[in-house]
């Protein structure tokens, strides 16, 4: 008899090694994406929050603390709220040649609230120098 062995494909053995590489190369490729994707996510949210961020500090520089305390706007699509407190007593500024200035200083802390449109509001502190002109200029002749 002639017992010759000519097989053809693969056998049983072969199929489950290739399935298990194919499984792990697939699972450390799923690893691999959930991974960047929760980085793209987490880059996304901090650069909203930098952007709420940049929008509220270009808003308070409008702001004079010591004419609006307290207050809100809607600003570019953000709605930006405020609250300030004096940290010190109103100080006379200083003018030219040590003299008094027309203006008193204070300094504000100042709360910030900034609510962008879709996304969680981003809150801030911030000081900020408030001014008020308590002197009139002298009339030269």
């Amino acid at each position: 008899m002639n017992t010759r062995n000519n097989q053809r494909g693969f056998t049983l053995l072969e199929a489950i090694v290739a399935m298990v590489v194919l499984a792990s190369v697939g699972s450390a490729l799923f690893a691999w994406l959930n991974t960047n994707l929760l980085t793209v996510h987490r880059i996304q949210t901090i650069q909203h929050r930098d952007e709420a961020t940049r929008i509220g500090l270009e808003w308070m520089e409008t702001v004079n603390p010591a004419r609006q305390r307290q207050g809100s706007a809607d600003f570019d699509g953000y709605r930006i709220h405020w609250q300030g407190q004096p940290l010190q007593p109103p100080r006379n500024g200083s003018g030219l040649r040590g003299g008094q200035s027309l203006f008193q200083l204070t300094l504000y802390k100042m709360q910030v609230r900034v609510e962008p449109p879709g996304r969680p509001a981003v809150e801030f502190t911030l000081r900020r120098t408030g001014y008020e002109q308590v002197r009139i200029p002298p009339v030269f002749e």
